[in-house]
């Protein structure tokens, strides 16, 4: 905001005041054009707002202070200025003569930029209309000087995309950026401000960790995103996996002293901080340059587990370089068990602590997003831990996915996991389990725990969601092993549900990769945070001070009511 000038269209949702002042936006250049419709004339309130918007952009109104409530000369409805108006009329042009000198006047670019917007939507008739890029925004396809201006709209129309974050130009907590009272005030008022082209709302903090994922949805090429975001063939068990943990509710207990809440917990031997670990997921760099590394310096910030894909593009000694950690390996069985041996040696001496062992991908599922994008990695993204190999050596070429995907054997079964036993003394955790039956053969191979996942949605359409299916494993494995859990977890609540249901801790993917998209390893360390303060709040708000105070009473299903516990 600029001394002198109004700050209450800074503070106006554009498109709000579009309707309010009779406005109809045509989007047909990069700014759109705007003609007066429904304001009335005998309105004297509504003419001033009229003159101030048709001369204002970037949030600033450009009129300066002596204009507020200025008076229509020609209407016959104009009436005299309370006390109040001029006061402060007089304050605001006390403070523009004196700053005046100090401060770059915005108006001419300003006018500069609207000039070339309007001139360019009436250049000719027979524009071609705008159409919308992946984000939603319009593109202005005829205009080469504007092609990037683009209207961006917020929550406050009820377009459910979040804007981009940026850095907040404008001080907080400051009185010279508060809207005075010379107008009625709108109470969903935001600041904005134009960046790279876009009107950017500077007031929507991330407070939660859905957030991310439209972050990163702005930030990444489409192929990219969509291979992180999509599921398999119509998605039914993607939106699934969300969708289960709405019908779980709530039995809280009251009177109960949480004023100390320990979330710390055990697993397979390793104390970690809360019972919230990172799943494998492939190919990172994709996400942010430094990909795997950065969720393990994140990882290890936050003193909890990390578990690292056999599809990395950084290396199992890369990732132990950034520092001490608790990391898993997460293995794909090859149909070369020589070379599953030197992986899983590799990650021994490398530190890892665990192997993960991937028992639900005999053939990779249909990716249907991923078959019209035609994904492949650059030539500059690797497979690191594949680098030097026979078939690595194939892996330097951009279609290093599909060459490595061919390597992978189908015909992957119990006795090779008896098989794997005997080439490592670390403990075997087989991810992928959706049934009871295989849980308790699972339970008599001898793993160390079992991990009920379909594989983030990406294999097998309509299966059903981890957490449908998470009770009945746990009664089947009677306590004799690990039970984890993945699949939609995005709030705190989501892994209170889990627990309550047995598991013993869970394991979150997208999240992790759509916040290091976002923000790097700031982005996994506050996605951590969020989940963590989130878990803390509903242990205390259901009356569970450590996490084996949580218990199947403490929920209940929509078709399972709480009488019958």
């Amino acid at each position: 905001m600029f001394p002198g000038y109004s700050p209450y269209y800074c503070g106006y949702p554009k498109i709000e005041l579009y309707k309010e002042l009779g406005f109809q936006l045509r989007l047909g250049s990069s700014i759109g054009v705007l003609s007066p419709g429904a304001a009335e004339k005998g309105n004297p309130q509504l003419q001033r707002k009229v003159h101030a918007f048709l001369r204002c952009d970037k949030g600033v109104k450009v009129s300066i202070a002596e204009e507020l409530g200025r008076e229509n000369s020609g209407s016959e409805n104009a009436t005299e200025l309370s006390a109040g108006v001029k006061i402060a009329q007089e304050s605001l042009k006390s403070s523009f003569s004196e700053l005046q000198p100090c401060v770059k006047d915005p108006l001419p670019e300003a006018l500069n930029i609207f000039d070339i917007g309007s001139k360019l939507a009436l250049k000719s008739t027979n524009q071609e209309q705008p159409i919308q890029n992946k984000g939603g925004d319009v593109d202005v396809s005829n205009s080469n000087t504007c092609r990037d201006i683009v209207l961006f709209q917020t929550k406050d129309v009820d377009h459910k995309k979040s804007s981009i974050q940026r850095p907040n130009l404008i001080e907080e907590n400051n009185p010279a950026h508060e809207s005075p009272n010379l107008m009625e005030q709108n109470s969903t008022a935001h600041s904005y401000e134009v960046i790279m082209g876009k009107i950017i709302n500077m007031e929507n903090q991330i407070t939660n960790v859905n957030e991310y994922e439209a972050i990163a949805k702005q930030k990444l090429p489409k192929m990219v995103y969509d291979f992180y975001a999509s599921g398999a063939e119509d998605q039914w068990t993607l939106k699934e996996n969300r969708d289960a943990f709405s019908r779980i509710l709530f039995r809280p207990r009251i009177l109960i002293d949480v004023s100390k809440v320990d979330m710390t917990t055990r697993i397979l031997g390793f104390n970690i901080s809360m019972p919230i670990m990172i799943a494998p997921t492939g190919m990172q760099k994709l996400a942010h340059p430094q990909g795997e590394c950065a969720i393990a310096r994140a990882a290890s910030a936050a003193n909890t587990i990390m578990t690292l894909s056999t599809m990395s593009n950084y290396s199992f000694e890369e990732v132990a370089s950034t520092g001490p950690g608790i990391r898993f390996f997460q293995l794909y069985m090859f149909k070369d068990r020589n070379l599953v041996t030197q992986l899983v040696r590799r990650a021994e001496r490398a530190g890892f602590k665990a192997v993960v062992l991937t028992a639900d991908r005999p053939f990779i599922g249909r990716r249907e997003d991923d078959i019209k994008n035609g994904f492949r990695l650059p030539p500059n993204v690797t497979l690191k831990n594949f680098e030097g190999l026979d078939f690595g050596e194939k892996n330097k070429a951009g279609s290093s996915v599909s060459q490595t995907r061919r390597h992978i054997d189908p015909s992957l079964n119990w006795k090779d996991v008896k098989w794997l036993q005997t080439i490592t003394s670390l403990p075997i955790v087989v991810k992928g389990v959706l049934t009871a039956e295989d849980a308790r053969i699972a339970v008599q191979a001898g793993v160390a725990g079992i991990i009920v996942s379909n594989h983030g949605a990406r294999q097998l359409d309509y299966v059903p969601a981890p957490i449908m299916v998470l009770e009945e494993i746990v009664k089947a494995v009677e306590g004799r092993i690990g039970v984890f859990v993945d699949g939609g977890i995005r709030r705190g609540t989501d892994v209170y549900k889990a627990l309550a249901l047995g598991a013993s801790s869970v394991f979150i993917g997208r999240a992790v990769v759509f916040s290091l998209a976002a923000e790097g390893e700031g982005g996994v360390r506050k996605v951590l945070k969020m989940l963590r303060d989130e878990l803390q709040l509903t242990m205390a708000l259901c009356g569970s001070p450590s996490l084996k105070h949580i218990s199947r009473h403490h929920i209940f299903t929509r078709t399972t009511f709480p009488s019958n516990l």
